[in-house]
């Protein structure tokens, strides 16, 4: 039987975005916000992370579906460039 939690697509791609980041040594504490983690990144590697954590906050908490496609690209482009 499946757990009928299911994670949705914003969550998926920030899953993807905390792995490439851990890869660099970078990882999230467990009672680090996301916007706090993000900056901390953005300092420790250099690279652009703001678009990526607004985004984020305007999918999650005030439900603009139209972010999640911004979101992607943005992640996309942070994975490429850190990998």
């Amino acid at each position: 039987i499946r757990n009928s939690k299911s994670v949705d697509r914003g969550q998926k791609l920030m899953q993807k975005l905390l792995a490439s980041l851990e890869k660099k040594s970078v990882k999230k504490k467990s009672n680090e916000p996301m916007e706090v983690f993000l900056q901390r990144a953005e300092t420790e590697l250099d690279i652009p992370l703001e678009s990526i954590s607004k985004y984020y906050h305007e999918y999650r908490y005030a439900n603009k579906k139209e972010a999640l496609e911004s979101l992607e690209k943005e992640i996309k482009i942070v994975i490429r460039a850190i990998a």
